[in-house]
């Protein structure tokens, strides 16, 4: 499947894909391949999207990039009940990326947060890819 971007919309640096902030609120569900731009755009700003697996998946991978010079932002994934199985630290602006190996199907949401620095202008880029 070629990769496809998502339009992002901001709009006087408000991120239109808010609200996300919480489980309840992720945006999606995301599909397989897609690029989504997105903003950390205040402290403490985070960032839910909700992936569903099928039956028979091999791998649910998710990869953070583009984060903004001079922020920090985390990568985590978490189960359908809240209970998280994954978490990578991002301290050097580099690509963080988080593999589950044979995923069982159902909802899984991908998180990603600010560990310092934000900014509102400048998104970061997250790709979900499941095979």
């Amino acid at each position: 499947m070629a990769a496809s971007a998502v339009p992002l919309v901001v709009r006087d640096g408000v991120d239109t894909l808010e609200p996300n902030d919480s489980r309840r609120t992720a945006h999606g569900p995301v599909k397989s391949g897609e690029s989504h731009a997105s903003y950390i755009s205040t402290i403490g700003d985070q960032d839910f999207f909700k992936v569903t697996v099928a039956k028979h998946s091999r791998t649910l991978t998710a990869t953070l990039s583009d984060v903004p010079d001079y922020c920090s932002y985390d990568l985590a994934l978490y189960d359908s009940s809240g209970k998280q199985l994954a978490y990578r630290i991002n301290k050097e602006q580099k690509d963080e990326t988080i593999t589950l190996a044979h995923p069982r199907a159902g909802i899984y949401y991908v998180l990603v947060k600010q560990a310092r620095n934000c900014d509102r202008y400048r998104p970061y880029t997250l790709r979900v890819t499941i095979s």
